[in-house]
């Protein structure tokens, strides 16, 4: 299975995705899903392709998660970033080298709510240190989810204070 194979399974008409999601969580080689993410037009088709590579939580999916960060779609930006986290807090942060100052880049240029979020929690996996400052900030924001976030990532890094 290729990319342009993924691409075609996500677009096909489906009264339910699940099923599809799951015979390409179990089948999809990680490049073609990474290349579906970096190749389909539809913002729902990257957004499901980052979702799987999440759900795979497989370091090789670093590079195009990482590039998927400065998609235009903010929705595919958040799933990019919630799969990133799940393959950092499955591998560990030394599985996706540059994870930490990407996220805090797209954390400093993201306006979208849900975004941050997802960009925070990242951090927190990434244990990138130079995020703490931010997340402190973060913890104190008057957005509860945000502040939420905020704290368990301070946490991942051992540093509520």
């Amino acid at each position: 299975m290729d990319a342009a194979e993924v691409i075609a399974v996500l677009t096909a008409p489906a009264e339910d995705r699940r099923t599809l999601m799951d015979r390409l969580e179990a089948d999809a080689p990680v490049a073609a899903l990474a290349g579906a993410l970096a190749a389909a037009d539809e913002r729902l088709t990257r957004q499901l392709a980052a979702d799987l590579l999440g759900r795979r939580a497989d370091p090789a999916a670093g590079p195009a998660l990482l590039a998927a960060l400065a998609d235009p779609e903010s929705r595919v930006r958040s799933s990019a970033a919630d799969a990133l986290g799940k393959v950092l807090l499955n591998a560990g942060s030394h599985a996706v080298p540059d994870a930490g100052p990407a996220l805090l880049r797209a954390y400093d240029a993201e306006t979208e709510r849900g975004a941050r979020h997802m960009l925070a929690a990242a951090l927190g996996a990434a244990h990138h240190r130079e995020a703490i400052p931010l997340l402190r900030r973060a913890a104190q924001s008057p957005d509860a989810g945000l502040a939420r976030t905020a704290r368990w990532a301070l946490d991942q890094l051992g540093r509520r204070d």
